[in-house]
């Protein structure tokens, strides 16, 4: 037991350090952060049917279809600018000669733009049901799989040279297990790619435990820009860059999400939205919101 808080005392996962808790706090879930690395997790661990839920309800309640539609041009504007980045970096000179793997592929949006782009190798793994079934309907059956990362790499008996992971790494439970599983679907020398919200950020610092990102039991770890590195390090990755994910959203698109993620936000947004010229709701404008975005490249010597 911590003396000072009477509360149990919990390791990091990326360097070994105590936790302490921290002022981020909604219902019983309270975020521990580490001060040597500067990474965050989620206290106490959630039950197997709460995880479920943050899944299984939220397609069937009609949110996630809602912030979907809402999203589905920010997503592509996004997802394109990332092989765009790859590309410029000389990681991905040519999408017809990579193998791609997304794991947590959604509706298959990201893969479409890698094939809009010219890749024709390329798989999604997807746990929910609606939005593996929306990715097969989109890509074809045989391009996705329905289930856990852990189990598609017990039958996939191959490797990719490029696995992203976009918006999903903060929602895993055992960070050990599940990258074991991840670095084994990666072949040597090839690129990780992540995207994932900074609790670090202005945004989270201002609001707290309110911040829209800070959503127990659906996320449960929160990676700074400096543990991003220390990830690395801890998995063998080589950091290529770590930079500020900017997205390019409509004033419509923000309103909307915020009445999903944070209503506190959605009056202002509305009022905002009424007093605009005719279409300007919909003009995209460059928007930090508070994401990372990491690049990493997987050893030769790797042990995975």
């Amino acid at each position: 037991m911590n003396k000072n808080t009477g509360l149990t005392k919990h390791a990091c996962s990326l360097c070994g350090a105590s936790l302490r808790p921290s002022r981020y706090r909604k219902g019983k879930f309270r975020l521990w952060v580490c001060d040597r690395c500067v990474f965050g997790q989620i206290y106490p661990r959630p039950s197997f049917e709460e995880v479920d839920k943050c899944y299984r309800l939220g397609y069937s309640e009609g949110s996630y279809e809602k912030v979907l539609e809402l999203g589905r041009q920010v997503k592509r504007d996004k997802f394109k600018r990332i092989l765009l980045l790859l590309r410029r970096m000389g990681i991905v000179k040519n999408l017809k000669r990579e193998s791609v793997l997304d794991l947590g592929c959604s509706d298959g949006l990201f893969l479409e733009m890698v094939r809009e782009m010219g890749g024709i190798d390329f798989v999604g793994v997807e746990l929910a049901d609606e939005g593996a079934q929306r990715a097969a309907e989109l890509l074809g059956k045989e391009k996705v799989f329905h289930g856990k990362v852990e189990e598609y790499t017990g039958r996939a008996e191959r490797t990719f040279s490029l696995v992203t992971m976009l918006d999903l790494i903060e929602h895993v439970e055992d960070l050990d297990f599940f990258m074991a599983s991840v670095l084994g679907l990666l072949r040597r020398k090839g690129t990780l790619v992540i995207t994932t919200p900074n609790w670090r950020c202005l945004y989270a610092r201002l609001f707290g435990s309110r911040w829209p990102y800070f959503i127990p039991p659906e996320h449960l770890l929160y990676f700074s820009p400096r543990a991003m590195y220390s990830f690395g390090a801890k998995f063998g990755l080589e950091v290529l860059l770590i930079r500020r994910a900017v997205k390019y959203v409509s004033l419509r698109y923000f309103t909307g999400v915020a009445e999903h993620l944070a209503p506190f936000l959605a009056g202002p947004g509305r009022l905002i939205l009424e007093c605009l010229p005719f279409g300007w709701e919909n003009r995209s404008i460059p928007l930090y919101l508070g994401e990372t975005l990491a690049v990493f490249r997987k050893s030769e010597n790797s042990v995975f």
